[in-house]
């Protein structure tokens, strides 16, 4: 199976995707598009659960395999990542932020959860597959 719990392409997009969401609010700044918030907030909502999803993905990869466990794990970090967006989003749909600074901060965020909800699918079948009828 292409997408099996050995094949490292969730595990390869995880990493790159996480780093993105590290360096997302950092970049935003750079290219002169600031979010005028709290650097305690960048840590939580980007850095934190980007450091796990990373780790997690990582440890695939050396492992050879992804487990069910760090799959569900990157889930909830990516759903974190989105999460804590979500007014950013709405403030964008009332323009009082620039839709350029909500791209940057946001969109690593929901590629990582759509990566991890496709990962965790792919694991919960596999694993059921395993699994003797009864």
């Amino acid at each position: 199976m292409m997408a099996a719990p050995d094949a490292p392409y969730f595990s390869i997009a995880l990493v790159v995707f996480g780093v993105l969401d590290a360096i997302a609010p950092y970049v935003s700044n750079a290219v002169g598009l600031p979010l005028s918030t709290l650097t305690i907030n960048e840590i939580v909502d980007h850095v934190v659960p980007a450091a796990i999803v990373v780790g997690i993905a990582w440890y695939s990869l050396f492992r050879g395999r992804r487990s069910l466990a760090g799959s569900l794990v990157t889930l909830v970090a990516g759903t974190w990542m989105f999460a804590t967006h979500v007014p950013l989003i709405v403030q964008a749909a009332q323009g009082l932020v620039p839709v350029q600074t909500v791209l940057i901060h946001s969109v690593p965020g929901a590629l990582v959860l759509l990566t991890a909800l496709m990962a965790t699918l792919v694991d919960l079948v596999a694993a059921n597959a395993t699994r003797p009828l009864a």
